[in-house]
C-alpha cells in the first residue's frame, strides 16, 4: 500500500485556512452583535414615536370635548429615558416634578441641564421634552404637541411609570 504523504507547499498553506476561517468568524459575531443593538435602538425610537403619537391623538381629541373632560393615562416610554415634560414655551421656569408619591419642586439641572434653555426660548412651539434628552434618538427629544400645557410648573415633568390625566380646558388641554 502506498502512504499518502503531503507536500511541503500543502502542510504550509492550511494554518492559513484556518486563521482565515477564524478571522471570518469573528466578522460575523461582530456584525451580528451590532445589528442587534442597532434593531433595540429602532424599537426604542418606535415605541417613543408610537408614546407620542397617541398622546398628541388624546389631546386633539381632548380640545374638541366639554370643559372638564379628564382621561388618566400611565406614562410608559422607552428604557433610558426618565422623564417626559410638559412644557409652556416661553413663560418663566418654575419646575415641578411629579413623582409616584405627588408632585413635588425640582432641579432642572438634575433632570435635564438643556431643559432649561429649550424652554425658555422665545418662538419655539416645542412643548414637550423627554429626559436625558440624549437618550430619545427621535427629534432629540423634543415635540410639538399642540393646545397641550402643564398644570402647575413650567416644565411639569413626569417619571417614567407614573399615572397622570389629561384634562380639557376652555382653551387647552392640561397634563396634570
Amino acid at each position: 500500500m502506498k502512504r499518502k504523504t503531503h507536500k511541503k507547499a500543502q502542510l504550509m498553506a492550511q494554518p492559513f485556512v484556518y486563521i482565515f476561517a477564524l478571522i471570518l468568524g469573528a466578522l460575523i459575531l461582530v456584525w451580528g452583535i451590532k445589528m442587534i443593538v442597532d434593531f433595540v435602538g429602532t424599537a426604542n425610537k418606535a415605541e417613543l414615536g408610537k408614546t407620542m403619537k397617541s398622546i398628541d391623538s388624546d389631546v386633539s381629541e381632548f380640545y374638541h370635548y366639554d370643559e372638564g373632560a379628564e382621561k388618566p393615562r400611565t406614562l410608559s416610554l422607552p428604557k433610558g429615558i426618565n422623564y417626559l415634560c410638559v412644557a409652556d414655551p416661553g413663560a418663566r421656569l418654575n419646575c415641578r416634578k411629579k413623582t409616584k408619591q405627588g408632585i413635588s419642586n425640582c432641579d432642572i439641572e438634575q433632570i435635564d441641564g438643556t431643559l432649561e434653555v429649550l424652554v425658555t426660548r422665545t418662538g419655539s412651539k416645542d412643548n414637550v421634552f423627554t429626559a436625558p434628552m440624549e437618550n430619545a434618538g427621535l427629534n432629540n427629544g423634543r415635540f410639538s404637541i399642540e393646545n397641550l400645557k402643564p398644570s402647575q410648573g413650567n416644565p411639569l415633568c413626569f417619571a417614567n411609570g407614573v399615572q397622570f390625566v389629561i384634562t380639557t380646558k376652555a382653551a387647552y388641554v392640561e397634563a396634570s
